[in-house]
């Protein structure tokens, strides 16, 4: 009879941990082998099959197999009460990873658009570099060429000053030489 009620609240052990449960009246355990099978998505149950030593079946006395009957109902009814709440959780873990991954792929999106963005304002700004680099060259240029007329305007008004000194002066000196030739003749006559 003890075995045979055994055997019976195996199922009863269904979503709990099955392992050694101790015989309050020796040293020895009873053992549990438990296969987990998957029958959908959302339960699970373990088929639990017993190997109970019958020695240790034979030493169990009705209060003490009560006492196993009722720790046997109260962890099956402890691992039922709480499937609801592993259910929920796992559907809020599985949201929160859809939100993670929703986010990660938002993040890589954004940071796409940035490296974009960067790439296109680094395009800009070396076209426009190359824009002012040819402005600033073309003033340079003007500037040069401006600087090159006024010292080429100064220079030849220099030169003229020094050309119209020296036929000044050789004039000058022609005028002396005719002055001084008629002032011979003049004293000759």
């Amino acid at each position: 009879m003890q075995t045979s009620l055994l055997l019976l609240l195996a199922p009863l052990l269904v979503g709990s941990s099955c392992a050694f449960v101790p015989s309050p009246l020796s040293d020895q355990t009873i053992s549990t082998t438990c296969i987990p099978s998957v029958t959908s998505t959302t339960t699970r149950t373990r088929s639990c099959a017993m190997m109970v030593d019958p020695n240790v079946l034979n030493s169990i006395s009705p209060v003490d197999m009560t006492t196993l009957v009722a720790a046997a109902v109260g962890a099956a009814t402890g691992a039922a009460s709480q499937q609801p709440r592993i259910a929920q959780l796992n559907q809020e873990l599985a949201q929160a990873r859809l939100a993670l991954n929703q986010t990660e792929m938002d993040m890589e999106t954004k940071m796409n658009a940035l490296h974009d963005k960067l790439f296109e304002m680094d395009q800009e700004y070396e076209a426009q570099t190359t824009r002012f680099q040819r402005q600033y060259d073309t003033r340079m240029k003007e500037q040069l060429q401006q600087t090159v007329d006024k010292l080429k305007q100064d220079y030849e008004m220099k030169l003229e000053i020094a050309l119209q000194r020296d036929r000044s002066s050789k004039l000058s000196k022609q005028l002396v030489q005719v002055n001084g030739g008629m002032d011979r003749e003049s004293e000759l006559s």
